[in-house]
């Protein structure tokens, strides 16, 4: 610390780091010396106040709601804890700091690192904090829709799907009466679909499921430069995939480029270009009505880890 007294002079006392509630000074002496004139400089008390927090929640099975127990739950600097028989973990008399939850269990998924850094870091100023989160142990389902359709058509199956553990992803298709662009452009969409859904459950790979064009779209994804060993399966429903015969006047449509390729000779074209990739699973059903001819044929292999097929409904119009 500096002290000027009234003659200008400056002497520097040196004062031993501590925590205090009440500086004196004192002692202060010296030719000309007025201790009212004595000003201190950049001199900040401060009272020390530990900081207690206590950070606690459940962990849930996505979907289901089911607790996920024996789950490991770290918080770095060696804080460790695990899940107890209801899902619920806790750590006590956390010093203030970030910290941020990161969660194992063989199996299971919670979330990718970036998702975790964040959505589950969390500040400790004391008090409690309550933070809840879900474990996934499925691959998430990215879904497709067909030419000027929407999401809505996979409402039944979808919420079906989803209480049984299966997070749903959405892919932007681009399509309508004005513009409905080639296959690769939507493939893009799916791609997207893709990197978000793994964001969120930071499960390695995903299950597409597309509607009509929706499955041509998925499978243009699969059997091209752009996928990225990101699929474990492709089910695909009213998919035309050797082409629609009455589509050749429409498919002229120069604002349809999509259209055309649905078309025999551009299905033609299409199944030369593209074959099935290996590692991949492949279920397609010919029936247009994905939601309700599917629901009801799929929820009989349920609850089941995984999706693995379609049978006895499976058939093979692949080429």
């Amino acid at each position: 610390m500096q002290v000027r007294g009234n003659t200008q002079a400056v002497r520097t006392h040196q004062f031993a780091s501590t925590a205090l509630s009440r500086v004196s000074v004192v002692g202060l002496s010296g030719p000309n010396h007025q201790t009212v004139h004595v000003r201190i400089n950049e001199l900040e008390i401060c009272r020390s106040v530990a900081v207690s927090t206590t950070l606690t929640g459940v962990v849930w099975q996505f979907g289901t709601f089911a607790t996920i127990t024996n789950a490991r739950v770290d918080l770095g600097a060696g804080l460790v804890t695990f899940t107890d028989a209801n899902g619920r973990y806790q750590f006590n008399n956390l010093a203030a700091g970030t910290y941020t939850i990161r969660t194992t269990r063989a199996g299971w998924t919670f979330g990718s690192a970036q998702f975790q850094n964040d959505q589950l870091t969390v500040q400790a100023t004391g008090g409690t904090i309550f933070h809840n989160f879900f474990g996934y142990d499925r691959n998430p389902i990215v879904y497709s829709t067909g030419w000027t359709d929407n999401y809505s058509r996979f409402a039944d199956v979808r919420w079906r799907l989803r209480d049984a553990g299966y997070f749903a992803q959405e892919a932007k298709i681009q399509t309508s009466l004005q513009y409905t662009p080639p296959f690769r452009t939507n493939a893009l969409n799916v791609r997207n679909a893709i990197d978000a859904a793994l964001y969120t459950t930071g499960q390695p790979r995903a299950i597409l499921f597309g509607h009509s064009m929706g499955g041509l779209v998925s499978r243009t994804y699969v059997e091209s430069d752009l996928y990225r060993n990101d699929v474990s399966q492709v089910f695909t429903f009213g998919s035309p995939h050797r082409g629609i015969p009455n589509l050749v006047t429409l498919a002229c449509v120069a604002n349809q480029p999509a259209v055309f390729q649905m078309s025999k000779p551009g299905m033609l074209l299409f199944n030369i270009t593209h074959g099935q990739r290996p590692g991949v699973a492949y279920h397609s059903d010919r029936r247009r009505c994905a939601a309700v001819a599917a629901a009801s044929d799929l929820f009989p292999h349920f609850p089941s880890p995984h999706l693995h097929r379609l049978d006895p409904v499976a058939r093979s119009d692949l080429p």
